[in-house]
């Protein structure tokens, strides 16, 4: 008699721990939605994008013309409405539910609304910088790279890159 009472009742323990992770999951989706939101995260995003379509041009001028194709593709492949569920899944991940109300908060007060404004240009100047940066430095990139396919070519084993 008192096994199937104990059945009865662990199943329905397990059924309210797992109606309680769903709401859990639910409430914590919630607020890492109400962030993006805050964030204006969809827009920073396309900024982004846009950001990553221009520098492209700048590099490589011939990608003028191609820009409405690759615009089209990043929008349709790696534009926010494709890849907001696993940036939510991410955030969920890396912040409990606590922490993204306190990063609500953040993005709600005055300097944290600066930030989200900034951001874009923030990230578009820091993207021009390492460019320029790679530009300065491609000499030594296409020597050392030379260097390592001779190397290769003779059979003598390429170095491993250095351990951090």
């Amino acid at each position: 008699m008192k096994l199937p009472f104990l059945i009865v009742v662990g199943l329905a323990a397990c059924l309210f721990l797992e109606s309680g992770a769903r709401a859990d999951e639910a409430s914590h989706r919630a607020a890492v939605e109400k962030l993006f939101t805050t964030m204006n995260m969809e827009k920073t995003h396309a900024g982004s994008l846009e950001n990553i379509l221009q520098q492209q041009s700048r590099a490589n001028p011939a990608m003028l013309q191609l820009q409405g194709t690759m615009r089209d593709f990043l929008n349709k492949h790696m534009g926010w409405s494709a890849l907001k569920d696993d940036m939510i899944k991410i955030y969920q991940e890396g912040f409990s539910e606590s922490e993204v109300g306190e990063l609500n908060k953040f993005y709600e007060s005055p300097v944290g609304k600066k930030s989200v404004e900034q951001l874009p240009t923030l990230m578009a100047k820091g993207m021009a910088v390492a460019q320029e940066r790679m530009k300065e430095h491609l000499p030594e990139l296409q020597a050392a790279l030379k260097e390592a396919a001779e190397k290769q070519s003779k059979g003598a084993p390429i170095a491993p890159p250095p351990s951090k």
